[in-house]
Formats: C-alpha cells, sequence, structure tokens
C-alpha cells in the first residue's frame, strides 16, 4: 500500500509561530504517524540523543517548558523563540514517531558584518556581491540538504503503510516538489502564506535562474532596516522596498553608510 506524505512548507522565524499554530497544521500533525522535523544543522551521532528528547516531548515525558531548540540542538532557556516554543506545544504527548532531518553538512554563514562594513567604505557594489553569494550558498546548501532528505530519511519512511508529515521551511517548496515528480513520488503540499521576497530569490537560485540585482538590493535593504529582528517588520521592510527601481534602491543603499550600529 506505501506511506501517506504530505509536506507542510513554511517559514520558521523564532518571531512568528503563526505557521505551526495554524488549524491546519494541527490538523495535519494530529492525522500524522510520523513527523519529521527540518534541522539546518549537520548531523552528527550525538543527534540521537536530540532526537530522542523529541521522542520524549512527544510521548509527554519531557515538558515544553524545557524548551527544546531546533537550531541549537540543546535544552535551553528560549522563551524568546516563539516558533520554537510553539512547536514543543503542538508535539507534547501527541505519541507520534519524530524523525528529525539529518544534515550532511552545516549551514550557511551569515555574512551582514562584512556587508555593513562594505557599505561603510562606500562600496555598494561589493556589499551586493557579498549578498547574493550568501543567497547562493544558502541555495546550494538548500538543494543538498533536499537531496540528503528524499535518499535516506524520506525513502525509509515511505517504505512503511504510515501516515508521513514533513515540516519544511517555505524556500524549500519548488526544488523539493520539482524531486519528488522526478523521483516518481506522490506527495500532498501545503504552504502556510504566499512566497516572501527571500523565498522568491532562493526559488530562482535552487531552479539555476537568475535573480535580478533589484531582488538582492531590496531584500539587503530590508535586512539592514530589520533592527528588531521581526519577522512581520521584515514582510513589511520588503513591501516598503518592492516599487523601488534600481537608481533609487542604489541611493538608498549609499545612505545607509554611517547608520550601522
Amino acid at each position: 500500500m506505501g506511506a501517506n506524505l504530505t509536506i507542510y512548507f513554511a517559514t520558521h522565524h523564532p518571531t512568528y509561530p503563526d505557521p505551526i499554530l495554524s488549524k491546519k497544521f494541527v490538523s495535519l500533525f494530529m492525522d500524522c504517524q510520523t513527523f519529521i522535523l527540518e534541522c539546518a544543522e549537520r548531523w552528527q551521532e550525538t543527534d540521537r540523543d536530540r532526537e530522542n528528547r523529541y521522542y520524549q516531548l512527544s510521548q509527554g515525558t519531557l515538558n515544553p517548558t524545557g524548551a527544546l531548540s531546533l537550531r541549537e540542538g540543546i535544552l535551553n532557556n528560549l522563551a524568546d523563540d516563539k516558533f520554537t516554543m510553539g512547536m514543543q506545544q503542538v508535539l507534547f504527548g501527541k505519541k507520534k514517531e519524530i524523525r528529525l532531518e539529518q544534515p550532511p553538512l552545516d549551514p550557511s554563514v551569515d555574512h551582514l558584518l562584512d556587508i555593513r562594513y562594505e557599505l561603510e567604505l562606500g562600496n555598494v557594489n561589493a556589499a551586493i556581491s557579498v549578498y547574493r553569494k550568501q543567497f547562493e550558498d544558502m541555495a546550494s546548501s538548500m538543494t543538498v540538504r533536499d537531496d540528503e532528505l528524499v535518499g535516506n530519511i524520506l525513502n525509509a519512511a515511505l517504505k512503511s503503510d504510515k501516515t508521513v508529515l514533513v515540516f519544511r521551511g517555505a524556500a524549500h517548496e519548488r526544488y523539493l516538489s520539482n524531486m519528488l515528480e522526478r523521483e516518481s513520488i506522490k506527495a500532498t503540499a501545503f504552504r502556510y502564506e504566499k512566497p516572501s521576497l527571500v523565498e522568491r530569490i532562493l526559488f530562482s537560485l535552487t531552479e539555476n535562474r537568475n535573480p535580478s540585482e533589484e531582488e538582492f538590493m531590496r531584500s539587503l535593504l530590508a535586512d539592514l532596516a530589520d533592527t528588531t529582528k521581526d519577522y512581520r517588520t521584515l514582510l513589511s521592510n520588503h513591501a516598503k522596498y518592492e516599487t523601488m527601481d534600481k537608481d533609487d534602491l542604489l541611493k538608498a543603499l549609499e545612505k545607509t553608510k554611517g547608520t550601522s550600529s
């Protein structure tokens, strides 16, 4: 008969728990037997313990207030990480089989400090180049991780007759969906909300298409303006720069000189 596979694509930002507290996600989670959770750090054998702690959380023997970090994979006080806390609330006591992604490489590096340095020197084009390279590295990492996810974790899970739910970052949608189609793996996909600017850039890169320079500039300006580190503020900043043409975007980037904190 084979497994029933569903993939839920959504943003996972510390300030934005809405995707995993939505009625749709909770319903999908309650209907699944195996839950495969995104985890961007390089997999190590010691992570078996992390996966076991998620199992304990699902069994109700580990309290959600222990704050299992999706990112660091450690027990810590992460009360400010609303996404992680929300995920724990959904998982707690539901008695599901929990599997973690097993990435073969480390996540890409954030070069925002290097970018600010170039802008301080007035090197706008150099700053844009560093920012583009950061996205390219991220896209490359994502495709490797999706290949590994399908080749190992998913293929093993699909050999059962269980209902399998995968939580995947929204930017993975295009590449992973295309890959599943090529592999003739049937899946039902849900997306929490329309793609953000960052996700659209990554869609292009993972499909070997070149985003426009304006897209990188808009995203960079939004990142530079994101002093609150709040996801809704970031989306608002994206919208602010969406209608600006290349000349206005360049002027805006030039004005960031001397504003770095």
